[in-house]
Order: structure tokens, then sequence, then C-alpha cells
């Protein structure tokens, strides 16, 4: 299928993107993550020679394009690691998973829209502007980890090097959630500023039993130990309905593009409580943004079709609620369950962020950004529902903003992590002049 010509630095994008997304930068691939770097470094050979550099690890690299003037800096994060690819998925992709196609006006592969896609369109930024001739007046940081996705240590090992040289830049950028569709009755599309991040944990819900055949089982086996207390785990919601700060901000920047009594209880939510609950409540979108959300999205027992586990497990994956805590979560949960039938760990605790103001400076200049790149759309600050690194920098400075500069339907944002994830051409050129703003900001 040939593919229509492409402006020289997009092609440039999109043929390092395909590149990135071949190299399955997955836990222990520690020859993936040199190859990443190298592929870096070929595809953007002036931003290298000029950038002062340190390899943090096998996966993380910390580079500074210095500035002339003695400015606050610029800190852009980012990570290069992916998730796996299921093997029973193999079957459902268009095209296989790392190898970096381009069709019907995209990229395709894993990573691609997370978030090597972002990293490329940020790089080739930068190189354009270095190949122009741009002189930047401040010190531009790229912090970019191997290890994002398993919560690793990467991003902290960075932030204790900035916060060692003193480094305060005016804001941190990493990615977010995009430009998406309109929601709860807004027509236009709605650029979702994470100010704030969800908190997350894993809990694991353990029991055992004695084992055996399947055509002479027990009262209770461990599998349906774990399967009765999930249950009672998700049948009714761990996490109260709660407005929370971010939240509010979010619906009072919509309120104006609202209609009739929406108008008036997106502008007052507290008040209209109940009406602002029952909409968000409508979808699980909406739901994630007003509480503290848990889901099954793991289990262990037997392997063979006749044989009775001794141990069995579910995992519940939780992002937890501004406002909320682990702490918390964990002990209406053992509330919920009691029982000494099962017990109770957790994995990967760690609690909402802190929520960066949506005003000043920063601020400002990313709205600019927005208005000029995405002008049919409405700057919305919010809390991300996933997690990032950026996080990690909320030492550094109070103003941390998680975006990505793309516009993803519904439909493409339900990719990430998934089968057929994929990013537009059109997304890739967006990105790089979203980013040439940014940076010289």
């Amino acid at each position: 299928m040939s593919q229509p010509t492409l402006q020289p630095n997009l092609e440039r994008a999109v043929k390092t993107l395909c590149l990135l997304i071949a190299q399955k930068t997955l836990p222990g691939e520690e020859d993936a993550f040199k190859r990443i770097y190298e592929v870096l470094e070929e595809a953007f050979p002036k931003a290298f020679e000029i950038a002062e550099i340190q390899r943090v690890s096998e996966g993380a690299m910390l580079l500074c394009f210095h500035g002339s003037h003695s400015l606050q800096p610029l800190l852009f994060t980012g990570h290069v690691d992916v998730v796996p690819v299921a093997k029973e998925t193999d079957g459902l992709w268009e095209f296989p998973a790392f190898a970096g196609v381009v069709a019907d006006g995209y990229v395709w592969g894993r990573g691609a829209m997370d978030m090597k896609g972002h990293v490329a369109a940020l790089f080739c930024a930068i190189e354009e502007m270095l190949e122009s001739g741009f002189k930047f007046k401040r010190d531009i940081w790229v912090a970019l980890s191997g290890d994002e996705e398993v919560r690793g240590t990467d991003a902290q090992t960075m932030f204790r090097i900035l916060k060692a040289q003193g480094v305060r830049p005016a804001f941190v950028m990493d990615e977010g959630l995009g430009v998406i569709e309109g929601q709860w009755g807004i027509e236009k599309p709605m650029a979702m500023i994470g100010v704030g991040e969800k908190g997350h944990a894993n809990l694991h819900i353990n029991a055992h039993s004695k084992g055996g055949h399947g055509a002479y089982p027990p009262k209770s086996t461990a599998l349906e130990k774990v399967i009765r207390a999930a249950t009672l785990m998700t049948s009714l919601p761990l996490g109260l309905k709660h407005l929370s700060p971010a939240l509010v901000q979010m619906l009072r920047a919509l309120a104006p593009y609202q209609k009739g009594f929406a108008k008036f209880a997106f502008w007052h939510p507290k008040l209209c409580k109940w009406y602002i609950t029952n909409l968000l409540d409508e979808t699980p979108f909406g739901r994630a943004f007003l509480m503290t959300t848990v889901a099954v999205t793991g289990a262990q027992g037997s392997t063979a079709a006749n044989t009775l586990p001794e141990t069995a497990c579910i995992t519940l994956n939780c992002r937890i609620n501004q406002g909320d805590t682990v702490e918390k979560l964990k002990k209406r949960a053992e509330m919920r369950i009691a029982s000494n039938d099962v017990t109770l760990t957790c994995s990967a605790p760690a609690d909402p962020s802190r929520v960066s103001p949506a005003k000043g400076p920063a601020w400002d200049a990313l709205l600019t950004a927005v208005s000029v790149h995405f002008p049919d759309a409405v700057a919305v600050p919010c809390l991300i529902l996933g997690a990032s690194d950026a996080r990690r920098y909320e030492g550094l400075c109070d103003h941390v903003y998680r975006f990505s500069p793309f516009e993803l339907p519904m439909a493409e944002q339900a990719l990430k992590h998934g089968v057929n994830e994929r990013l537009s051409t059109k997304n890739l050129e967006r990105g790089i002049a979203f980013f040439r703003q940014m940076l010289g900001a």
C-alpha cells in the first residue's frame, strides 16, 4: 500500500517511531534499551551532539540542552519501556506488535501511544529547532526512564540528580490523556491537562484449602473462597463518591459549555452533588473521576481442568481518588471480607499525587499552546486516571502537568496497553509543533 508523501521532519518522526517500536523495551531486555538510545542518537544527531548526557541506568537517560539566559529551566519527562503483549493476542493484531508498521495514516505497534510517539515528537521538535539555529533561552532538561510501567526507580534516581544540582524547573511536563471527545453534554473536544494523578495499589486476595480431584471436591475450595471475597469487594463500591478539588476544577472549567440546569450544576458541583454524581456515574470514564475504582485484573489457581488447587489468588487493581489513601482502602477491604478463610496483601502502593495549580505563567504557557494547536478544544484541568513518572518530580517544582499533545478519540484511548495500539501521523505532526512552542516558552 503506498503511503502519502510526508514533510521531511514528519517523515523523520514516523521512521524514528517505527524503529523505537521495533525495540522490545521490556524488563530484562538490556539490548533493546541500549538499541533504543542508539536509534534516538542516529535520528537526532544535532541534539545528541549538543546535549550534556548522563546515562542513569541501562534504560534511563538524562539530557540537558543549556540555554543562553539564567531563566528557570524546563523539564520534559517520559519513558521508553512498554507493557508486554499477551501471547494469546498475537493473532488479533492487524500488524505484529513490535513491527512498527505505517498503514492507513497510523504508526502501529506497542508503545506508539504510550509513549514512544510522545518521545519521537519531542526529539523531532528539539532537532528541528537546533538545525534552524535556534538558541534555547533557558536550560531544557529531558528525563527518560526505562521502568515506568513496572513502577521502577529510574525517575527517582533522576529526581535526586536534579535536586542535587539545584535544578528548579518552571514546569514539569509528562504524558497524559490528551485531547478527547466531548463528554457530559460538551460538544467541543476536551484537552485534558493532568494537574495530578490518582493513587494506585494492587490488593491480592489469597486463600488456602486442601487440594484434590474435581470428582469429589470439599465444601469450599481455595478458588471458591477468593471468588466469593472478590465478589464482595466489587459488588458494591469500595470508594465513596467524592467531589475532589481537582474534579471541582474540571467541572467549573466545563461549566461555560453547558446549558440550562447543567451549567448551574457544573458551576456549583457541591451544591448539586446528587446531579453531578448521577451524571458521572453513567459511564466508566466519568466514574473513574468520581471515586476510587476496583477491578479484577488477575487470578491464579489450578491449571488442570480436574485439579483443585491448594492455594488461589485474585488480584484487584485499585485506582485511588484524591482524598482517599491506600491505608484507608485496605481497612475498608479488610472489613468487607472479614474472614479467617482469606488473607489480603497489598503491592505497588502509592497515594494520590499532589495537585498542581491551574494558574500561573507555566499554566498559561500550556493553555496558549493548546489554544494554538488545538483551537477547537476546551482546556480542562483534571486528575489523570493512570500513573506516570511525573509524581517523582514533585519535590523540584509546584507546576507538574501531564498532557499528551495528541487528539485521541475514546476508541483510540482504549487501545493504550491493548491490541492494535497506534498513533496517527497527523498526531505526530501536531505533537512536533506543540513541543516546538513549549520548548520556546
